[in-house]
């Protein structure tokens, strides 16, 4: 087999050349391109289908007038006409001018501020100026036991203070009761109690700590180890007995 590019002999079957390389192989032909179908014959008309007519705008054609003319007048109201003088009609017509701008509406006051936030603060009660003060209006029995009525000690009108120091009103000895333990009001039909110890109290079977209760005649208190009996008497009472 010849080369086409150098001549060269080459054995028959060879796939190349043995001088310069060329590919001596046959050049496969390239497949006939597929040939476009053929096509469909026209289809008769359906006389069954259903036909629709659609009919396009005039492009030229003016827009068409609104459907209530009375909303459109009322949000594009006509320019003012202008106005001409009685004595001159020939003379050049005075648009009257226009309405000022209406002024923007003025911003809402700020919130008025909130008021002040009352203080706390302690009142402390005492006998008023009309009572009688001084004047003995009870007594706290302390009880020791059914063979030991123990001490009686006088309440006078306004406040009594309770407690372990020499200087209170009630000296109660006892080892667990504060120097002054309790405050004790006496009024016109009860009496108030007001607790400022460390420990507490007991009023009635009831834990009293830095609080304050209203008692009643024969009354119950506990202050440490020490019972004591309130007995009240009453204004009317001593009203009667006055000369």
């Amino acid at each position: 087999m010849r080369c086409p590019s150098c001549q060269n002999e080459n054995d028959a079957g060879a796939a190349y050349c043995d001088m310069c390389g060329f590919d001596l192989t046959p050049s496969k032909q390239a497949p006939a391109a597929e040939s476009a179908p053929a096509p469909l014959p026209p289809q008769p008309a359906n006389p069954h289908q259903k036909r629709r007519t659609v009919f396009e705008p005039d492009p030229a054609a003016p827009p068409p007038p609104p459907a209530h003319r009375g909303a459109d007048f009322f949000a594009n109201p006509p320019p003012p006409r202008p106005t001409f003088d009685p004595r001159d009609p020939f003379a050049a017509a005075s648009i009257p001018p226009s309405r000022p701008a209406a002024p923007p509406p003025a911003a809402p006051p700020p919130p008025a501020a909130p008021p002040p936030r009352p203080k706390a603060r302690t009142l402390v009660e005492t006998a008023n100026e009309g009572s009688a003060a001084g004047l003995i209006r009870g007594a706290l029995f302390e009880y020791r036991g059914p063979t030991d009525p123990g001490r009686v000690h006088p309440l006078r009108a306004g406040r009594n203070v309770l407690g372990r120091n020499p200087d209170c009103d009630v000296v109660v000895d006892d080892g667990r009761v504060s120097g002054q333990h309790a405050f004790l009001f006496i009024r016109a039909e009860d009496a108030s109690f007001i607790d400022v110890s460390s420990n507490g109290s007991v009023v009635n079977g009831s834990v009293v700590h830095g609080e304050q209760v209203v008692l009643q005649n024969h009354a119950v208190i506990t202050l440490g180890g020490t019972t004591l009996v309130l007995v009240i008497v009453p204004e009317q009472l001593l009203a009667r007995r006055s000369p």
